[in-house]
């Protein structure tokens, strides 16, 4: 089991500013959708709705259960991915769609790049260190 620490002040403020930031640029999005009139069309059935997203961070961070279950991260947005197939093809988003999963892939292939580039660095640093030690234990020797 996992003990939970307070967060600081300055942690609980970062994560309100974060919050803040991320629900006006919500809004924003929905503005602009709202203008393109396909919100009109999509009805609450039409939305896919997975799983209950849980995430550790919240647990730490969590003193008030309604602040953490009504933060804009756990927005479901209105992206052609959160919608089911007949209501994508009802708005004829299939194109688009097709685009965001193109999207998506590229964020995966950016993010795997990152992580092989950090893991290189790490490597090499765990090399140089052991490398350092092999060589003063030897010259001890």
């Amino acid at each position: 089991m996992q003990t939970l620490r307070k967060p600081s002040l300055a942690e609980k403020k970062n994560l309100l500013e974060k919050r803040q930031r991320l629900q006006t640029r919500i809004i924003k999005f929905e503005k602009k959708l709202s203008a393109l009139n396909i919100m009109d069309n999509v009805e609450s059935e039409d939305l896919i709705r997975v799983g209950v997203y849980k995430d550790e961070e919240d647990e730490e961070f969590s003193d008030d259960e309604e602040e953490v279950q009504n933060a804009p991260e756990k927005a479901i947005l209105l992206l052609p991915s959160n919608l089911i197939p007949n209501c994508r093809n009802r708005l004829g988003l299939e194109g688009l769609s097709q685009q965001e999963a193109e999207l998506r892939v590229g964020q995966m292939n950016d993010a795997l790049q990152q992580l092989k580039v950090a893991l290189g660095g790490k490597s090499l640093i765990m090399r140089k260190k052991v490398g350092i030690l092999y060589l003063t234990q030897v010259s001890y020797n």
